[in-house]
């Protein structure tokens, strides 16, 4: 009788992990602070995941959190592709040689991806004026940005700095890792079901 053994891609097994760490951290961060001649009049901060935004922001020396209205089609497309990868890597990572290198292709593929489907489609709304309302955009922001924008109002002017966040970076790695585990030998193997004795002459 022939015995199954289970061999574990510890590779993918870590990647795996990490795509859906992704999805509870921000994929992308701006901060913006409001100065006039008097000081700072406004500091805000905006989180961006793939299934909400949210701001925190300080106005007049009180902190509130306040909404951030985005239209999150791309989060969310990005949220299924890495909830789908992160799972086909898991179950490739212990799935036999042919058929595990075949669902670890696949995670890495669709992780991959989402990251490019949330990059492209926030880059979309920002260069369209659209990608938030309740909280100021400034002119020039984008994926990664900073700058300094004067106005006559008051001598005031308006810092702003953005970046690709924890979540965007956790994901990308997630998806070399799928790529790695193709190229490396499953470690260890567990046997499932006792070997039989040998039958005497």
């Amino acid at each position: 009788m022939g015995v199954y053994k289970l061999r574990v891609n510890y590779l993918g097994i870590v990647g795996g992990i990490l795509a859906f760490v992704s999805l509870v951290v921000p994929w992308w961060t701006v901060s913006v602070d409001v100065h006039t001649a008097v000081g700072s009049v406004f500091m805000g901060q905006a989180s961006v995941y793939l299934y909400q935004a949210t701001a925190v922001a300080t106005v007049a020396g009180s902190t509130n959190s306040e909404p951030v209205f985005m239209n999150l089609w791309f989060g969310w497309v990005a949220l299924a592709l890495v909830v789908i990868g992160g799972w086909l890597g898991l179950a490739g990572s212990v799935t036999k040689r042919v058929q595990g290198r075949t669902l670890l292709a696949l995670s890495g593929s669709l992780i991959i991806f989402s990251i490019i489907v949330f990059a492209a489609g926030l880059q979309y709304q920002i260069t369209d004026g659209t990608w938030a309302s309740g909280f100021p955009t400034g002119l020039g922001i984008g994926l990664f940005s900073s700058g300094s924008h004067q106005f006559d109002i008051f001598g005031s002017s308006e810092n702003y700095f953005s970046y690709l966040s924890f979540g965007f970076w956790l994901a990308l790695v997630a998806g070399v890792m799928m790529f790695m585990a193709l190229r490396r030998k499953s470690d260890g193997a567990t046997s499932l079901l006792p070997q039989s004795s040998p039958t005497p002459v």
